[in-house]
């Protein structure tokens, strides 16, 4: 099976909408944003007048030689998580590969082994498998106008999301 790593840039997810602070520990939790990509994904929300959490703001006045604290810090997020902090991050890595694989079966490939990284959630089964036995890596146009609603059904969520709602608990829109 091939290893997937991608480590998501805070200018990537920032062009995506604004996470909520259980999307943020889900992906930090999970490897998906290290210590700089979540401080700096946790600086443009604060840029842009994103109500932040007491988590978010201590680690927006950090220095770089203090980001040994944002471990702590995270670990203050986690009581912001719930089962949608994880079904965003389906999203954040399909953008992601649709935007930097272009052979269509490796991209389906890699979403695959995404899937099975996250622990298969059921957000993603319908673009792996558009067809009961029909799946996208080997039908790959099936997959990829499967990838496109999937795509354009989450956009169309981030896109309603109120941002002064971010702190007020579950963080599915």
């Amino acid at each position: 099976m091939r290893e997937l790593s991608i480590r998501f840039n805070p200018g990537e997810l920032l062009r995506l909408g604004f996470p909520y602070p259980g999307e943020l520990s889900w992906g930090y939790r999970n490897n998906w944003l290290d210590r700089p990509a979540l401080v700096g994904v946790v600086d443009g929300l604060n840029v842009a007048g994103i109500p932040l959490c007491e988590q978010e703001e201590a680690m927006s006045v950090l220095l770089s030689a203090e980001y040994d604290r944002v471990d702590h810090l995270a670990e203050g997020l986690v009581s912001y998580e719930d089962e949608a902090s994880g079904e965003i991050w389906c999203y954040y890595v399909a953008v992601h590969l649709e935007d930097s694989v272009k052979d269509s079966k490796t991209k389906f490939e890699l979403l695959d082994v995404a899937w099975a990284d996250m622990g298969y959630p059921d957000e993603l089964h319908p673009v792996l498998f558009p067809q009961e036995f029909h799946p996208a890596h080997v039908y790959t146009g099936l997959g990829q106008q499967a990838l496109e609603l999937f795509l354009e059904k989450w956009k169309r969520r981030l896109l309603s999301r109120d941002p002064s709602e971010r702190l007020r608990g579950p963080s599915s829109p």
